[in-house]
């Protein structure tokens, strides 16, 4: 695994920077504890983008507020009842999931989900 930093923060930009992996990390423990949680074809099916805005003054020492400042997680999934189940899951997912607290530490966090359209390769 390789991180690196832009060239503006010492880096040279070889690699996924830190928070860039720290996303990844929390997109991939949602969906494994989503297969815990017995929702498998969930899991399997569901695509889940995972954002954030940091706040680099906190990083670098010169601001105290929420390191994150934003995290979204935002679920897209096939159908109606795919959503259904997947909005009845996400408590369950929010307690289990490890990086949960990360979430809970930014100043906005929203976890949504919807339903893909279709295209015509997906048909």
């Amino acid at each position: 695994m390789t991180i690196d930093e832009a060239p503006r923060y010492g880096g040279h930009d070889s690699g996924a920077n830190p928070v860039e992996h720290m996303l990844a990390g929390l997109a991939a423990a949602s969906l494994v504890v989503l297969r815990l949680l017995g929702e498998v074809a969930l899991a399997e099916s569901a695509t889940l983008t995972v954002s954030a805005s940091v706040n680099v003054g906190r990083v670098m020492g010169t601001d105290d507020g929420a390191a994150i400042e934003m995290i979204r997680l935002d679920w897209h999934v096939a159908n109606a009842e795919h959503a259904e189940r997947l909005r009845a899951a996400l408590p369950h997912l929010a307690r289990r999931r490890p990086g949960q607290a990360l979430i809970d530490a930014a100043s906005i966090s929203t976890e949504g989900v919807s339903i893909r359209e279709l295209t015509t390769a997906d048909e």
